[in-house]
């Protein structure tokens, strides 16, 4: 006995095979706005910001149009994004100096000291940041509410905060392996973020 397959609606604009392909469309679309708006360098933060939030909202949630939507996030949060971004890049980069510094004028169990130290700090920069954007994205708080609230959650959710790191260094893994996954790899990566992210600043959200 053959099993029938029921193909109706398989090719509806709305569902089925067309609507799998407007959300790969989607995908790469915002992985690629992403990419551009990002080349300035100092416009990280900002684009960061813009393509979590739309991720979350257009892809996972189907609301609003790509374009529009990162363009309206991008604009909104480019202030505060670019404070908060600055100073992340600014901090990274005085560890990093320490390090090299301290190195070189210390030895042995001093040296491995500092070295750890900085370390440990540039890794705790990085935690912050990759709550601080999806954060500000969500949130209408000040730059400096903001980082509070990212310090706070990094060590708060840290069995979270290692995840998230993962998924950062698995995608950037496979980058390095296959560059051509630059194409569609961050916006996947991001959805996959969300999952995590999204339970944490729901906890933080009034009225929720």
């Amino acid at each position: 006995m053959r099993t029938q397959i029921d193909t109706q609606g398989l090719f509806d604009y709305d569902g089925g095979f067309y609507g799998k392909i407007a959300m790969v469309f989607d995908c790469f679309m915002l992985n690629i706005l992403w990419i551009v708006f990002s080349l300035p360098i100092v416009t990280f933060g900002a684009a960061s910001t813009a393509f979590y939030y739309t991720a979350v909202k257009v892809i996972k949630k189907d609301r609003g149009n790509i374009l529009e939507q990162f363009l309206h996030a991008f604009k909104i949060n480019f202030k505060d994004a670019t404070i908060l971004w600055l100073l992340i890049v600014v901090l990274s980069f005085i560890f990093q100096l320490n390090v090299g510094i301290l190195s070189s004028l210390t030895e042995g169990n001093v040296s491995l000291f500092f070295r750890c130290f900085y370390i440990f700090l540039s890794v705790f920069i990085i935690g912050i940041a990759m709550y601080a954007f999806p954060a500000l994205s969500r949130f209408d708080m000040s730059t400096s509410w903001i980082l509070k609230l990212s310090i706070y959650m990094t060590v708060r959710y840290f069995s979270i905060t290692l995840i998230l790191f993962v998924i950062l260094l698995l995608s950037a893994f496979l980058l390095y392996l296959l560059p051509i996954f630059v194409i569609i790899l961050p916006t996947g990566s991001i959805i996959v973020y969300s999952y995590f992210m999204e339970k944490v600043l729901l906890k933080h959200t009034p009225g929720v």
